[in-house]
């Protein structure tokens, strides 16, 4: 019985992601993103000079936004590749292990990742529920001043975000809510238009 039922639910969900017509093939969307200090910069983002410096990232003062652009095209009602372009700034006081004195942080970071996303609910094509998942590279320059001088270094990392849930509102023009994890944000909002 409980076979019948995981076999009925994924047949639901392959026929939703692959039948149908396309209401829309083109979305662009634009969005802001929140992402706590210590969610973002964990120890790999600064260099071995800076971590042998026991340059510590103890004390956030402040968490930062994203702003950034997101392409899609729909492969079909349920599946959209996405294209995403991100940028977010950074300015922080921090803990030095080795003083009693404040360390100062900038950075700047530029991410570009492409990803999917899966639509599993949709009423009349305006409200959608759904899954995505983004992967790519991000380039971070930034600037320290802390007891040992100040310097300026760059970083390459790998991005990625993932939120479970999506929200949509809108059919041709409308906005997006989504809770998630990554470089995107916890929390992020966007407006929207199809084509």
């Amino acid at each position: 019985m409980l076979f019948r039922r995981s076999l009925l639910i994924f047949g639901i969900f392959i026929s939703n992601l692959a039948l149908g017509q396309k209401p829309f093939e083109h979305q662009f969307e634009v969005f802001s993103g929140f992402l706590p200090l210590q969610g973002i910069l964990p120890e790999i983002y600064l260099s071995e000079a800076d971590l042998e410096s026991n340059f510590a990232l103890e004390g956030a003062s402040q968490a930062g936004f994203s702003y950034g652009f997101e392409y899609g095209y729909f492969l079909s009602p349920g599946v959209a590749l996405t294209i995403h372009v991100n940028y977010t700034p950074f300015q922080g006081e921090f803990l030095n292990s080795t003083s009693t004195n404040l360390s100062y942080l900038d950075q700047q970071h530029l991410a570009v990742m492409m990803g999917t996303q899966f639509y599993y609910l949709r009423t009349d094509r305006s409200f959608q529920l759904y899954s995505s998942i983004l992967l790519g590279g991000m380039g971070i320059d930034q600037f320290i001043r802390d007891d040992l001088g100040e310097r300026r270094n760059q970083i390459g990392v790998v991005a990625f975000q993932v939120s479970p849930i999506g929200l949509r509102f809108g059919s041709r023009f409308g906005g997006s809510l989504e809770i998630g994890i990554g470089h995107k944000g916890v929390f992020s909002a966007g407006l929207f238009y199809r084509l």
